[in-house]
């Protein structure tokens, strides 16, 4: 048995695998993808790995940069030359103080290609420099086959994502509070600039489609029409991008229904739930001890599916004295090469450590047994 220290420590590790584990309905996109947004797990996919423009759908990306490196309520000064960027448009002007905050629903609510320019100068002095950050992140998140050249999405050489990279990009934003706040907000009052007013959110989504938390609308005549839809029924995020679909409401609609209709969110390991028996050394009256799960995994599954998940047990040695709450190794659960959670295990009980007395009593019990037998 092995004792992995790296691994004891984290609460939940989820890893995504590509495979499709259910036959994809047809869509009129050029690319899509339906992801369950805390697993990773795709669900859906056709053409997912395509490189494709995606228009301002590229702003999911823009507005989790931004909250990872900038405060909600520091004032940004709109500078010269991001003023009049072609396009959807906030409609900033020279010298205007916004606050990060006003500027990231314009940018998400109104598709603000000027915002996306005043974001990326006001907090790393240039849109280079942020783009900079974008790919990075990009990168951490696994995005192979993503570029970025820009903060809005305007046609540009060199500027791609695919389906699946998307809907990644996507599911790691809805993992951020404020992110899910903003772009799930139907409107929202600016009070900073020169003309404080109401903007409205150009996601219908969130009025036509139960459950639909969030998302981005885009088009360019090279992307076409693209959208990032978010929607949460009974506890089960899930994410749906459709790249160069014109009917994209409508197609992303079915694909989510799908989703929901085939697949359940499942509770597949209870907290708290005994485990195994870990051996404890030099333990006062006990030689093992219960491993209790500490933390519970969801599963996105296809009826049947939950049969073949398969358990591998990493159960540490102990060695007395154990505390309840000492870790005692991981478990980990496996859907073919789909889905995989790994959950810390701890004790479940005290065990003292033997003393000097205990093994002297333990020795002379033995040795009254050895005078007494025949």
């Amino acid at each position: 048995m092995k004792k992995t220290l790296a691994i004891l420590v984290a609460l939940f590790t989820f890893f995504l695998y590509t495979e499709i584990a259910c036959a994809a309905p047809s869509s009129s996109a050029q690319a899509f993808a339906v992801m369950e947004a805390s697993t990773g797990r795709l669900l859906y996919a056709g053409n997912a790995d395509a490189e494709l423009p995606m228009a301002s759908t590229t702003k999911i990306m823009t507005t989790l940069v931004a909250l990872e490196n900038g405060d909600l309520d520091q004032m940004i000064t709109v500078p010269k030359n991001c003023v009049g960027v072609e396009g959807s448009s906030l409609y900033v002007k020279e010298g205007e103080e916004y606050s990060l905050r006003d500027l990231l629903y314009g940018l998400m609510l109104r598709s603000g290609n000027d915002a996306a320019e005043t974001i990326a100068v006001g907090l790393t002095g240039s849109v280079d420099g942020f783009v900079e950050l974008m790919n990075q992140k990009a990168a951490e998140l696994g995005c192979t086959g993503t570029h970025f050249v820009n903060p809005h999405g305007l046609t540009a050489e060199g500027h791609y994502t695919t389906a699946r990279d998307l809907a990644k990009i996507t599911s790691a934003a809805m993992q951020n509070e404020t992110f899910r706040e903003i772009t799930g907000a139907k409107s929202w009052k600016m009070t900073t600039g020169t003309n404080p007013r109401v903007i409205n959110n150009k996601n219908k989504m969130l009025w036509e489609y139960e459950g639909a938390n969030g998302g981005k609308t885009g088009y360019t005549s090279a992307a076409g029409r693209c959208l990032v839809s978010t929607a949460e029924r009974d506890g089960m995020q899930l994410v749906c991008v459709v790249l160069n679909c014109s009917p994209m409401f409508e197609d992303s609609k079915a694909l989510l229904d799908e989703a929901f209709a085939n697949y359940h969110w499942t509770k597949v390991l209870a907290s708290g739930e005994t485990m195994a028996i870990a051996p404890v050394e030099n333990g006062r009256g006990e030689s093992s001890v219960p491993a209790v799960t500490q933390g519970e995994v969801w599963f996105p599954l296809l009826d049947g599916e939950k049969a073949r998940l398969r358990l591998n047990y990493d159960v540490a040695e102990a060695r007395a004295p154990v505390k309840t709450g000492d870790s005692l190794g991981t478990i980990t659960l496996t859907l073919d090469e789909d889905l995989s959670a790994t959950v810390p295990m701890a004790s479940a009980a005290d065990v003292e450590k033997e003393q000097f007395g205990d093994y002297v009593r333990k020795v002379m019990g033995g040795w009254k047994m050895f005078q007494s037998s025949p």
